[in-house]
């Protein structure tokens, strides 16, 4: 399905198509600005499927702090999750963690802030 030698490479951290779920995956890789189509070659997902995903979960229509918490809430999930963990992936552990808690206080700020300014 997916092309195992492949290595998408996000701005945060590398991720292999192969530990996420497809809908999941295809979603993180549109808001990074992949096109649908290619989105649709390295997972092996129908175009078609893809573009549904897109409609139905309202891809366009997050807001992007949902977005920046989305992708970083998946790779801290992996690498929570990873056995064998370095120095390193601690280290980012922390740095992602530090990052929910600022999206967590930008979302609190947004929703103290009338909706009419």
């Amino acid at each position: 399905m997916t092309n195992p030698d492949l290595k998408l490479s996000f701005p945060i951290a590398p991720l292999n198509p192969e530990d996420l779920d497809p809908r999941k995956a295809a979603k993180i890789m549109y808001w990074a600005g992949w096109r649908v189509t290619r989105i649709g070659e390295v997972l092996g997902v129908p175009r078609g499927t893809l573009f549904s995903w897109k409609y139905r979960d309202g891809w366009d229509d997050e807001e992007s702090i949902a977005r920046v918490d989305s992708t970083i809430e998946a790779r801290m999930i992996m690498l929570v999750a990873k056995e064998g963990k370095e120095g390193r992936d601690y280290k980012e552990i922390d740095l992602l963690g530090r990052q929910l808690e600022r999206t967590a206080r930008v979302k609190k700020y947004m929703g103290a802030v009338p909706k009419s300014i």
